[in-house]
């Protein structure tokens, strides 16, 4: 980094003419007015960052550390300079970077300047790549798979018809799970279609949402297949004191939990799915952030263990930069719908979903939302959908976004902010339902839209 020191020293017989001067000129220039001294800047020698260089990936962050005098912490302004009229993404008070998505033409340069002296600085650089090119996470395998009565599994109402199955999904570093399935079958099945509520899931699509009938039945009448999730089940060896929130029942982090979303959607594929049909999903808030990661992080979404054509992206993903959501820091984002510029942060929400998939007791979200506490900034960052080992290139997966015109949550920013990085099949864009929530298909015209969506966009 770059230091700067100035010092002053005034000769013995002219300090007494200039201590006037000296007082008047003090933001400018200190001066000793009795023995020689010199400029320490209010005790300020040095200023560094750490570390002094850095890669992140498009859409992802990185953190700086300023201190002074050799390792103390210090307060600063941070500011960005780079390739002129780019992007260069922002940085904020702690000295978070989050990059822009879009790779600049050249390196961006980070600058650090003590409060406390402006003529005290240092600067560090910041690479930012369009992706890492890493294996995906490990899948886990559905150990147990039985037919059920439905009535078993808590349906009550939605479309008829249906059979139920129960399956124990085992996923590597975390708990097993039970999850439930209702399948409706057409006698000439064209394709198969994956529906996940909100949160954890651990509700049926049709039955949690006022229209969800109304999403789901049309697809059956077009002849596709539709396969609701439900992680209703509390995971093995749960505490009893414990919050869980279906798929999202910790510890592990939402990352690794999506595993077990991403292992049933896999089983589905393979055994309820028509050979050489179409595969799609659609999931509302934390259920369109279990399919984000099963094709940013678990290898769904492209390259040989690929299986999804098309997804419909409501509401969310939710989870595309937890660190933002927890520690709310972030940026607003502007929004297509009319609502403006939103927050990526949590707020409630970090206690009844993201709490719960790192600790059944535990508050790690929802103190860094009230504090800002970066203490588990590193975490938040690595269980993002856009991490910086994510990948975000799905060539021949399509995929859609809808939000709501009345949706003013976190789920909104946090989805166009995916929608922004990755780069699918066609152009990944978004529409907006002028009358709905965030609860999209509340809406009898969200539901609507997200069925005319699957029946036009699902297909190989």
């Amino acid at each position: 980094g770059l230091n700067h020191s100035n010092s002053a020293v005034v000769g013995q017989g002219s300090r007494l003419g200039l201590c006037f001067a000296a007082v008047m000129l003090s933001t400018i220039l200190m001066v000793g007015c009795g023995g020689g001294g010199s400029n320490s800047g209010l005790g300020i020698e040095s200023v560094a960052i750490t570390p002094t260089a850095g890669t992140t990936v498009i859409g992802s962050g990185f953190k700086f550390t300023g201190t002074v005098n050799g390792g103390s912490p210090g307060m600063f302004t941070w500011q960005l300079s780079g390739p002129p009229g780019e992007n260069l993404g922002t940085i904020d008070s702690t000295g978070l970077y989050n990059a822009p998505a879009i790779v600049p033409s050249g390196n961006i340069t980070i600058t650090a300047t003590s409060r406390a002296d402006s003529t005290k600085f240092a600067t560090a650089t910041v690479t930012v790549m369009r992706t890492a090119n890493v294996a995906p996470d490990l899948l886990g395998t559905v150990k147990n798979s039985t037919s059920v009565d439905c009535a078993s599994v808590g349906v009550t109402a939605g479309v008829a018809g249906g059979m139920c199955y129960q399956l124990t999904v085992s996923c590597p570093g975390v708990a097993d799970e039970d999850v439930a399935l209702k399948v409706n079958t057409p006698a000439n099945s064209v394709g198969t279609i994956l529906f996940t509520a909100g949160g954890g899931g651990k509700s049926w699509y049709d039955e949690l949402f006022v229209h969800g009938t109304d999403a789901v039945q049309p697809l059956i009448d077009a002849n596709f297949t539709t396969v609701q999730i439900n992680f209703e089940f509390t995971p093995v060896g749960y505490p009893g004191n414990g919050k869980a929130d279906g798929w999202l029942s910790g510890p592990g982090g939402p990352r690794k939990l999506a595993c077990r979303w991403a292992t049933v959607a896999q089983w589905v594929h393979d055994n309820l799915r028509t050979p050489a049909t179409a595969f799609c999903a659609t999931g509302n808030s934390g259920g369109a952030g279990a399919a984000a990661y099963a094709v940013s992080h678990y290898g769904l979404g492209s390259g040989q263990t690929r299986i999804f054509d098309f997804l419909e992206e409501t509401s969310g993903p939710v989870f595309t930069r937890v660190d933002q959501g927890c520690v709310c820091t972030g940026p607003l984002v502007p929004t297509p719908c009319g609502q403006g510029a939103l927050a990526t942060c949590y707020l409630d929400d970090a206690n009844a979903f993201l709490d719960p998939s790192y600790s059944p007791t535990g508050t790690e979200c929802s103190s860094a939302v009230s504090s800002h506490s970066i203490t588990n900034l590193t975490t938040f960052i690595n269980d993002s959908a856009l991490s910086p080992d994510a990948n975000l290139i799905y060539a021949n997966t399509d995929i859609h976004f809808v939000f709501g015109g009345l949706d003013s949550g976190s789920g909104m920013p946090q989805g166009i902010e995916w929608m922004s990085v990755i780069t699918a099949k066609g152009s990944a864009a978004a529409d907006c339902v002028a009358d709905a929530p965030h609860e999209l298909a509340d809406a009898l015209d969200g539901a609507t839209k997200i069925a005319d969506d699957l029946v036009q966009r699902c297909h190989q």
